[in-house]
């Protein structure tokens, strides 16, 4: 055809028929300047002129004109940074058709805005394509950060009712417990607790790049023994009684200056006066 479109940078094949020898003119982006076909690669459109020879030393010449489209210019997203799991948009701009490549992680390979969740850093091209089928790419990097590893101690807790106990935990920078009840603070790596049920703690871990993990310490609460002791009476001066301790495992007794024991269920009180003894049921 004397007439075609190529894209900038593309070449196009120009074919002249009809005569015997041919000469080709501006020849500055001609593969060659004789022969029947050249290959043209103008950067602007050009008008080509090719002078057809017969046997005879009669000539004709005919008119070729090339029509250069520039490239589109896209542009994308530039290289994001995102955490382990998580997503992010990438938009590209620059024309109206759009081809994503590699597919990995991506949740489509066409148009303007693509999402991705990739496992691992990964670089993504985006092929732009105007009206006139002429393409540039653009490549962004979309870098994937390791959430934080946390560590926590105990790992899990027992406590009696009544008691604290402390629990830590690091691999993070920041740090937010839930709930909030029952703990000296929400916001440190190292807390102290007195809850009065069993409850599961929960701790938001967040790295300096704003990655973040969550661990839990399960805490059983356990109630202290209902310690009961017979009998509560009197004696006379110089006699001896038993009193007898129940509802726990181990006991322990005071004062014991006048007791035959400081240890066991039941023990043998002889006081010389009126005495209150007390006993610790574990």
């Amino acid at each position: 055809s004397p007439n075609t479109s190529i894209c900038l940078g593309e070449s196009t094949i120009l074919t002249a028929n009809g005569a015997v020898q041919y000469n080709w003119s501006p020849a500055t982006t001609l593969s060659s300047s004789t022969g029947s076909s050249v290959s043209a690669s103008p950067s602007t459109t050009t008008n080509y002129l090719v002078m057809g020879t017969d046997n005879f030393g009669c000539s004709n010449i005919l008119q070729f004109t090339v029509n250069v489209n520039p490239l589109p210019t896209i542009n994308v997203t530039n290289n994001p940074s995102v955490c382990q799991g998580s997503s992010v948009a990438l938009m590209a701009t620059g024309t109206n058709n759009y081809s994503w490549f590699p597919n990995t992680g991506l949740n489509n390979t066409i148009g303007a805005v693509v999402t991705a969740t990739p496992i691992q850093s990964t670089t993504y091209n985006v092929v732009g394509e105007d009206v006139n089928g002429c393409k540039d790419t653009a490549i962004t990097t979309v870098s994937v950060n390791p959430n934080p590893m946390l560590t926590t101690f105990p790992t899990n807790a027992t406590m009696c009712m009544g008691d604290t106990s402390m629990l830590y935990v690091n691999g993070a920078s920041t740090y937010i417990w839930s709930p909030n009840t029952a703990i000296s603070s929400t916001t440190t790596d190292t807390v102290t607790i007195y809850p009065v049920v069993n409850t599961t703690y929960n701790i938001l871990g967040i790295d300096s790049l704003g990655c973040s993990s969550i661990a839990n310490i399960p805490v059983t609460v356990n109630v202290p023994p209902v310690v009961t002791v017979s009998p509560n009476t009197s004696i006379c001066f110089g006699e001896s009684i038993i009193l007898t301790a129940n509802g726990a495992v181990q006991y322990n007794w005071s004062p014991t200056t006048t007791l035959s024991s400081s240890t066991g269920s039941s023990v043998s009180a002889s006081p010389n006066t009126t005495t209150t003894y007390l006993v610790i049921g574990t």
